[in-house]
């Protein structure tokens, strides 16, 4: 089955930018992590040398502090992408399908039909047409 074609085309473009705005975080991400790799080395490298460390440390907090930052977006555009899949797809499925919600009314006209159904003790009781149930 291929949805594309049930999905309407602005649900589509905005799946496809919040889609690559969360790929654009996530490569933020990475460079983010490198560039933290790189201040721990460099600390690690420079432990004598109390001023220059102490500068790398500060660069490492504002670093991180990003890095942060780029993660909660990240995590925002992948919640909201996957939001709006879920409900392009729940939409292209309900009018493909066309189907409505079954009411209380419509289970209880499906009961007196022959239909089996469950009461509210747990029992399970069959009608048929001609209104004689059992148990």
């Amino acid at each position: 089955m291929e949805l594309s074609n049930d999905v309407s085309p602005e649900s589509l473009d905005k799946i496809q930018k919040i889609a690559r705005a969360e790929m654009y975080g996530r490569t933020q991400l990475l460079k983010l992590d490198n560039k933290l790799r790189e201040i721990d080395h460099r600390i690690r490298k420079h432990k004598d040398n109390k001023t220059y460390k102490y500068t790398l440390k500060q660069r490492r907090k504002v670093t991180l502090g990003v890095r942060n930052m780029f993660a909660k977006y990240v995590q925002r555009k992948s919640i909201q992408a996957t939001k709006l899949v879920i409900q392009s797809f729940a939409e292209a499925m309900m009018s493909r399908h066309r189907m409505r919600p079954e009411t209380s009314r419509d289970r209880t006209s499906a009961t007196s039909s022959g239909r089996m159904s469950a009461t509210n003790s747990g029992e399970i009781s069959a009608t048929s047409s001609d209104g004689t149930g059992t148990t």
